[in-house]
């Protein structure tokens, strides 16, 4: 079900390949959007230099970064998000997960599970990773999705390990965040 060549790691309905210097406009438009924005650790928004400089520090030159575009089989063109394994310890075998459906109408159960799948593939399979973790902010715009994304985290094998307890003030006030991880022995089961 899952392929990896050179370039390009293969899922069900998407596929990811390593972030370009082309998709750099894309992604800083997602990423200054103030309904994205909320749920990232840096508030500001980010200019083109910024991101240029992002690029060339991590996707470029920082190998604990694995940052990747996600894109359409049937119009392999079409981006619709990007994903990435960072912060990836090498000794420890184990990296943050991070990804956004960009585009509101591939947001959708069967593309979140499709990208998270994939990528947790890669990350086990491929990296021979032992534990992925994520940390989600909760705010009242997050209470609405709560429910969805404990399911998709579940399903994957994620567990919640803990609250971060007013870890960033954003819009006036302290926000907690939820950390989850998979580990690897997990994963395997749920494959089976």
């Amino acid at each position: 079900m899952y392929e990896t060549n050179n370039k390009m790691i293969i899922g069900k309905k998407i596929f990811l390949n390593a972030v370009e210097k082309d998709d750099l406009e894309q992604l800083l438009k997602w990423r200054n959007d103030a309904n994205n924005r909320r749920f990232y650790r840096e508030y500001r928004e980010l200019s083109m230099e910024q991101q240029l400089k992002w690029y060339e520090t991590r996707c470029v030159n920082d190998d604990s970064w694995n940052y990747f575009a996600v894109r359409l089989k049937q119009d392999p063109d079409k981006m619709i998000g990007y994903c990435g394994l960072i912060y990836v310890d090498k000794i420890n075998k184990s990296a943050e997960s991070a990804f956004e459906i960009g585009d509101l109408k591939y947001r959708t159960e069967e593309y979140i599970l499709d990208v998270l799948e994939t990528k947790l593939t890669y990350a086990f399979d491929n990296m021979n990773l032992n534990r992925v973790w994520m940390e989600v902010f909760e705010d009242k715009y997050y209470d609405a999705k709560e429910h969805m994304l404990d399911y998709f985290y579940e399903k994957l094998g994620f567990c919640w390990e803990g609250t971060k307890r007013d870890v960033a003030f954003k819009d006036g006030k302290y926000v907690s965040s939820k950390i989850y991880a998979a580990l690897r022995e997990d994963w395997k089961l749920l494959c089976q």
